[in-house]
């Protein structure tokens, strides 16, 4: 009987142990795989961080491209050069716009062409001839179905509703704006969609494949199509050239094209508006000029009298609020074709820079009058010559009345 029992007992040790055993095993397992999970997340997280560097690399990339476009535009590289140093011939003259600089010489001759949008030709050559390839430049009228070399900059975004209604988003301009506005006879003011004809080439509904009218406004499209350039793992840029239901083929200017070792990693598409001439409203105005006294002169003898009092702030020199509006509101309008006295200035001036200046934000009517009337350096708050915003319409009447 003891016998019995003592086995009994060595048996139930036993079976204890192997609880134990697969208790251990298990609670193993389980950090092994939290191991592998934590692993295989964080191989995850890398991944997706690493996509997220080399898109950011490829956009700075594009950002790099326009940035040294404009420079080489400003320092004439490219051009013609003198003898055996690098300076080029002459002085140059550069005009940005929209997706482009173009360089002069200083006879007014067209020295080259720079675009500022992802293109097979990035520099166009000089003359009459390469001004005008530059000018007729459109894109293919097959660029919808040729994906490897042509991308839409403007394909809109389309998410259905509950309603199976399609809502669409534009990246950068909406053909919608066409349509009337609450309600009235015409759409945007300023907006409009015109087809071009340049040359032989027509840039229209039948080779950029816009939809506008006719239909309902969510199928409205205005493509923006551009050229891909493609980026190679060593950094060399190059296009491809895609015929009419074929495959895109490696159009040079990145060596022998991407190999094994060389492979491509990305690919952008890009158009810049370089905003040098870009106004900004809220600190624009119009200006009108004052100068140091330098000389004994009627005319310096005016600034001494009349110098920018308070609000004038468009009277300062190198100020925000000597930028003009006028060449936005009233193109020609010359801000300055007067010098003071008050007798040869035109009243149509002032009453004209005074209506800007009424809504215009931190600027005042009359101070000065914009030098037409003699500043009192004993006006220690507003007066009579330095008239305050509220008296702006009282101002205008009497210039009006005058005139």
């Amino acid at each position: 009987m003891k016998k019995k029992l003592f086995g009994f007992l060595r048996s139930d040790q036993r079976g204890l142990a192997l609880i134990s055993v697969l208790g251990v095993v298990t609670l193993a397992t389980i950090l092994i795989l939290a191991l592998f999970s934590v692993s295989d997340s964080e191989f995850k997280a890398s991944q997706i961080y690493r996509d997220g560097e080399n898109a950011r690399h490829l956009a700075d990339s594009a950002v790099n491209m326009v940035i040294g476009q404009i420079q080489a535009a400003a320092t004439g590289a490219g051009l013609p050069a003198s003898g055996s140093g690098a300076a080029p011939v002459g002085s140059t003259i550069w005009a940005s716009q929209p997706g482009a600089v173009r360089v002069y010489n200083s006879s007014g001759k067209f020295e080259l062409g720079r675009t500022l949008y992802s293109s097979k030709t990035m520099v166009w050559p000089g003359g009459i001839i390469g001004e005008k390839k530059m000018a007729m430049e459109a894109p293919s009228p097959v660029w919808a179905t040729s994906l490897d070399q042509w991308v839409d900059l403007n394909r809109p975004v389309e998410r259905a509703t509950a309603g199976a209604a399609t809502v669409v988003h534009f990246p950068i301009f909406d053909p919608r704006a066409t349509q009337p506005v609450g309600g009235g006879a015409a759409g945007v003011e300023g907006f409009q969609i015109l087809p071009q004809s340049i040359g032989s080439s027509s840039v229209s509904s039948s080779t950029l494949g816009v939809v506008i009218g006719g239909a309902a406004p969510a199928t409205w499209r205005l493509p923006m199509p551009v050229e891909w350039l493609y980026v190679l793992k060593d950094g060399s840029v190059g296009t491809v050239v895609q015929p009419a239901g074929g495959e895109g083929q490696w159009a040079g200017a990145g060596g022998a094209g991407p190999t094994d070792l060389n492979p491509i990693i990305g690919r952008v598409g890009f158009w810049t508006d370089d905003e040098c001439c870009k106004i900004n409203i809220n600190t624009a105005g119009e200006p009108g000029f004052w100068s140091q006294v330098g000389a004994m002169h009627e005319r310096e003898r005016s600034w001494a009298d009349s110098p920018p009092a308070l609000f004038e702030y468009q009277r300062y020199p190198g100020h925000p609020a000597t930028v003009a509006l006028s060449s936005v509101l009233a193109p020609g309008f010359n801000p300055n074709n007067y010098f003071p006295p008050p007798s040869v200035y035109p009243l149509a001036n002032l009453a004209f820079k005074n209506s800007i200046y009424e809504f215009v934000p931190k600027l005042a009517v009359g101070g000065t009058n914009d030098g037409t009337v003699p500043f009192a350096p004993n006006d220690l708050a507003l007066g009579a010559s330095q008239t305050a915003p509220p008296d702006k319409k009282k101002l205008n009447d009497t210039i009006m009345a005058a005139k």
